[in-house]
Parts: structure tokens; sequence; C-alpha cells
């Protein structure tokens, strides 16, 4: 299963179409629906959608490498507003994607992470919305694009909305809220080195619900998320660095502005943020979704402006390959989506794209 996971990933790189560009001095582009991508100055990133899309609008589900140059992307919540249990193979190369059967009990909100040759979902909500599952539950493809998933294990409690990475062969679990009165966010963070058996081993120095989590130098890095002040859920633009051993998180920056459920990732040694749900809309009935990508400057603990996304999101699901990162799906000013678009660099974004529908 190793060497499978291996071969995916090398896949995934094959599947983007590479073109050579050049990188002369201009503003920040986005690559929109039907235009052409054009170059941008060095260290910019260009987003562009895939011109296929999932079978129905999907959010706040968890994706994974998958063999062949797919993704598989499981549980969610769909269009309907009600969690699936849903498995799909999406195609890197067009965004298409096809029934890879079901991963048990409807769930969404669930830290999706890969340790060895396990895909494991991490908690979450169920079908009806409600807080919460304790459940491990590993995924694995079988004969005939079809996936396998059991129950491998449970977390010491309940928690949903929470954010998953791997430091070596350790898994971290961050954030996110509990079953109990008021769905308390949770400050503690817990580890698992086989990914079934998880124990308490830090504590974030704010609590948050739907961070975003990646690795960068072999430390944890905690963003943005959703913290309960005064009985009212605000966004937050803290940025929290835990490393392994450390007792309690540290905030050592802030994004450019409060964000609930960013996408993050590392790519060529950065760490990039994009997305998010920010201020209040005008209307007051919503929140304004975040379309900007942001790369961290650790030396000078800030963030800066490198791009736009295609389509703003937040509550998106997270593939980082060498080729470029694909978002799948997500929530544009709450709305489950139905895209999947591909954050890249100019020499790797396909000069054209085809319109999405």
């Amino acid at each position: 299963m190793q060497a499978a996971r291996a071969v995916a990933t090398a896949a995934l790189v094959a599947a983007a179409v590479v073109v050579a560009a050049t990188c002369p001095a201009a503003s920040v582009t986005v690559a929109q629906r039907g235009e052409e991508v054009r170059s941008g100055p060095a260290g910019t990133l260009l987003s562009y959608l895939l011109p296929d899309h999932l079978n129905e609008p999907l959010s706040r589900e968890a994706a994974f490498p998958a063999a062949g140059g797919e993704l598989l992307v499981a549980g969610g919540v769909t269009g309907a507003a009600a969690a699936t249990s849903s498995a799909e193979l999406l195609a890197t190369a067009s965004g298409a994607s096809r029934s890879a059967g079901s991963v048990g009990s409807p769930v969404a909100e669930a830290a999706g992470v890969a340790l060895g040759a396990d895909d494991l979902l991490l908690g979450g909500a169920g079908a009806d919305g409600r807080c919460c599952s304790s459940n491990v539950v590993a995924v694995r493809p079988e004969r005939r694009g079809k996936v396998v998933a059991a129950i491998a294990g449970h977390l010491p409690a309940p928690r949903s909305g929470a954010a998953a990475a791997v430091i070596g062969t350790t898994i971290y679990l961050a954030g996110g809220y509990g079953p109990t009165a008021g769905g308390a966010d949770e400050d503690s963070v817990l580890e698992s080195r086989d990914g079934r058996h998880f124990a308490a081993a830090a504590s974030l120095a704010r609590a948050v619900r739907y961070p975003a989590a990646v690795v960068l130098g072999g430390s944890l890095y905690v963003i943005g998320g959703e913290s309960v002040v005064s009985g009212a859920p605000e966004p937050v633009d803290d940025v929290q660095l835990l490393s392994p051993g450390g007792g309690r998180s540290v905030v050592v920056a802030h994004l450019p502005e409060p964000v609930v459920a960013p996408e993050a990732w590392v790519s060529g040694g950065r760490l990039l943020v994009a997305g998010g749900d920010s201020a209040l809309s005008p209307s007051g009935t919503g929140r304004l979704t975040n379309g900007s990508i942001w790369s961290y400057v650790p030396r000078r603990r800030l963030f800066e402006l490198i791009g736009e996304l295609s389509l703003p999101v937040s509550h998106a699901a997270v593939v980082a390959t060498a080729s470029g990162t694909y978002l799948v799906g997500g929530e544009y000013e709450g709305e489950a989506q139905t895209a999947v678009q591909v954050v890249a660099t100019p020499a790797v974004a396909p000069r054209r794209h085809t319109r999405y529908p």
C-alpha cells in the first residue's frame, strides 16, 4: 500500500499540463473561467477551475491522493445541507468524479489525514448535523474502483470541526468542538502514532474550531478558525505554532484578516493560506468569503498577497501535489459548491482552460 501511495502521488504530478512561461513584473493575475492564464511576478500563484466538477455541491469533506491520478473525496455536507456517506474518485486532469462507494455512516467536518496505507477520518458530525463522533474511520481502496471503510479506533471524546496533520509518523489533531453544552471549543491537541489510539499531547493558546493545520519545518501551524467570544462565534487571525514536545502553542503571527475554515498547505517550502469566511456580509445574514492567497514570511512573521482564487471558498478539501494544489468543493458565502480549482505556478498552469459550466 505504501508503494501504491507513492504511485498515486507520481500520477498526480503527471496529470498536470506543463507549459513554459516567463515571469515579468506584473500585478497578481487570476485565471477566470474561460480566460487566458497570464504570467505574474516571481512567487505569484494562479488559480483556475477544472473543466468538469463534482456530481453535487459538497463542502466540509476530506480528500486524499489516490491511484491513477485521482483524488479520493470522502464524506461532507451536500447542497441539501445533509451529511453524506459517499466516497468519490475525482480525476485531477478534468475534475470529473465517479462513485467509489461509501465510508459507512454519513459524516461531515471530520479531519482527514493519511498515515501509512490508511486514509483516516477523525471525528466529525453525523447525518442529523449534531455533534459529534469519536470514530476513527480507516478508508482503503479495493478492486473495481471502490473503497472499503471500517472503524479503526476512537478519539478520547467526540470532536468535530478539528484539523489534522502529520509530523514524521505522528498524527496531531487540533481544535474543533465537542458535545458539551454550547459546543465548547477544544483547546487540547491530540496525538497518535498508529491512527487508532489518541492521547492529549498539548494545548492551544486559543481554543478554535474550523482552523487549518499544516506542518512546516517539523512544527505544527494551526491557522485561523473560529472562537466563541461572549457567547458568539467570531473569526480569528491567529497563527499558532506548536513544536513536538511543546506543552502549549504560541501565537507567532496574524493573518491579514480573521478567517474561518481557510485552506492551508505547504508548497516549495512555503506556507500558503487561501479562502475562509471573514467579515459579515452587508446584509448581515452571513459571512463574506475571502478569495486571497497569502504566503507566510517567517522571518518577518507576516503574510504577503500572492494570488486570488478563481472561486473564493471556505470549508474546502485540500490536496497539495508537486504540480499544484487541488481545492475541492467548499462553500461560497454559505452555499456548497461543485467546483474543483487548482492553485499552481504560472509554469505549471495550462495556457487556456475550459469554461466551467
